[in-house]
């Protein structure tokens, strides 16, 4: 389906049952083939850019590689090229080959029949110390983030999402620097695509993300605490509430999570509960029990 001029990138507009027109999120199909396992991603298609960018931001959230010096190549197939059978829809594809991956054994957990699972990460692992174990420190002298600039991080995230502005369905997901300069952002039907997706345009520009902040649109299930603190980036913040097994995830990574940030354009957050690692925190602000 073509994207129509004037839509957003992923809006699709339908017809409601009563006849009247609608604007809605796509969703879409995504295959990826890495090593000889072949995984499915629901996603949003914004374009062959953001799906190469969304592999290579999952497999290192997924900790299969640490950087970008670990991939051989990496190329779109779009789904019209693709020979497949007639019962089956045909589906975009990304191929990727890598050099000497640092964990390919991670790719056994993630092999699915089906769409991928945020259970997938944790595969063989009982607790949140299991999860974290063996990952880098991540960086502890990075500049404290006042209560006014966590305000404005989530702000900047909120006016640059046209896609959930024309659907409201979607998700989106942005890194930051602590000064508040915007690193990379995404939007999708899924908040772990989104995460994943602007993870990997940070890596396609070289960024360095242990200094970066995560600003999600949602809630912090411990599937999006574990993609953010595995890329090494310290700080998570959330607009909605935060799950105990992403607490407990965070305090087992020395990472800072804030959920429950509650804004208006302009002013300093009415409410944020820091979850775990006040000490990056500059201000004192209302703290989860």
């Amino acid at each position: 389906m073509s994207q129509p001029c004037d839509l957003p990138l992923g809006a699709r507009r339908i017809q409601l049952a009563s006849g009247a027109e609608e604007v809605i999120c796509a969703e879409e199909a995504l295959f990826l083939d890495i090593a000889g396992t072949r995984l499915l991603s629901m996603r949003t298609p914004m374009g062959e850019a953001a799906d190469l960018a969304w592999a290579l931001g999952f497999l290192a959230s997924e900790g299969v590689i640490e950087d970008l010096s670990e991939v051989k190549s990496m190329t779109f197939h779009a789904a019209a090229d693709q020979n497949q059978e007639d019962e089956v829809k045909p589906a975009d594809e990304v191929r990727v080959e890598l050099w000497r991956p640092s964990n390919i054994d991670r790719l056994g957990s993630l092999a699915r029949t089906h769409e991928m699972r945020a259970s997938c990460g944790l595969c063989g692992v009982t607790s949140a110390a299991g999860l974290v174990k063996g990952l880098k420190p991540l960086a502890s002298d990075m500049p404290k983030l006042s209560l006014p600039a966590i305000g404005q991080m989530v702000e900047k995230l909120r006016s640059n999402q046209p896609l959930f502005d024309a659907t409201g369905g979607c998700h989106g997901a942005a890194l930051l620097k602590a000064s508040g300069d915007l690193v990379a952002l995404s939007e999708d039907i899924g908040r772990h695509n989104a995460l994943d997706r602007a993870i990997g345009f940070a890596m396609q520009k070289g960024l360095y993300l242990r200094d970066c902040v995560a600003v999600l649109s949602g809630r912090a299930g411990y599937e999006m605490v574990i993609k953010a603190v595995r890329v090494g980036v310290p700080i998570v913040l959330s607009i909605g509430a935060a799950s105990s097994f992403a607490v407990e995830v965070a305090e087992a990574a020395n990472a800072t999570l804030v959920g429950f940030i509650q804004t208006r354009e302009g002013e300093t957050p009415r409410r944020a509960h820091v979850y775990t690692g006040l000490a990056r925190i500059g201000e004192e602000v209302e703290i989860a029990r």
